[in-house]
């Protein structure tokens, strides 16, 4: 009855030691699963707000490379405008000398002095009075004074066209220096763009593998509470009798063994 005794006392030491690791154990891995809850919400809010912020810098380079192509298509505009107006000039140009050379052969073929081309011509009668064209025999070689008139016109006209395409060039060479000064500082900020992004994305995945981490770390818990879960079960099946009997079968066994040491003495005196 002693050994009896000692395996009730044993049994029950037992079972508190197992039932108070439990209790303790799912209190931690509450406040652990709890804690894993938390931290996901917050990580989540985290990745959501990269998102956004990766959103919109997404937006950012597409405006960016949209502002590019614009400024490249105007460019490619501006330039062809210039090279049609240089052939457009240069075209006037070349019709100007075949008119200056006509003009010069006409010249020679009615022995007109060569001289005269570049003299201002002067009006020998009234200068505000028209001159009159005489139509005289086969060998008209014009009026010398209008001749010489025209040529000089010819001349000034083929003069501003090649100051007008010096001109053209050097604002070509200007606008083609100021585009490249424009996509360089386009470019600058679209890197910077992509640069953000490539930050941006890091931290999130970053985020993303804790919360990743997370989740598997919460689930190990969750599994672990299972555990103790079932433990506590069965911590009851075989223990939930020391809280209800084991008093009284202690008193019980007591009141026995009082007994028998009673019996014990009482054949002993009889002997």
């Amino acid at each position: 009855m002693r050994k009896e005794e000692q395996a009730d006392i044993n049994h029950r030491d037992r079972c508190q030691g197992s039932e108070n690791k439990n209790t303790n154990d799912m209190e931690d891995l509450n406040h652990e699963i709890d804690r894993s809850d938390k931290e996901i919400k917050r990580l989540e809010g985290i990745s959501t707000e990269l998102q956004s912020k990766i959103d919109a810098t997404e937006a950012d380079i597409k405006a960016t490379i949209k502002d590019m192509e614009t400024l490249l298509q105007m460019r490619n505009d501006e330039h062809a405008e210039f090279v049609q107006a240089l052939k457009d000039d240069n075209d006037a140009i070349e019709l100007l000398e075949m008119a200056i050379v006509a003009l010069t052969k006409f010249y020679k073929k009615n022995k007109i002095p060569l001289s005269l081309l570049s003299t201002k011509p002067e009006y020998t009668e009234d200068p505000d009075k028209a001159p009159e064209t005489i139509w005289d025999g086969g060998d008209y070689g014009g009026k010398t004074s209008e001749t010489q008139g025209v040529v000089a016109i010819i001349g000034m006209l083929k003069e501003d066209l090649e100051k007008e395409m010096k001109t053209a060039r050097e604002e070509e060479a200007d606008d083609q220096a100021n585009y490249e000064k424009d996509r360089a500082a386009m470019q600058a900020v679209l890197d910077a763009h992509k640069a953000t992004k490539i930050s941006l994305e890091k931290q999130k995945a970053d985020v993303d593998s804790k919360i990743f981490d997370t989740k598997e770390y919460k689930g190990q818990k969750s599994d672990d509470l299972g555990s103790e879960q079932k433990l506590e079960t069965a911590l009851y099946e075989d223990c939930s009798w020391v809280a209800t009997h084991f008093e009284s079968r202690r008193t019980a066994r007591k009141k026995e063994m009082a007994g028998l040491n009673e019996a014990k003495d009482y054949l002993a005196g009889v002997e």
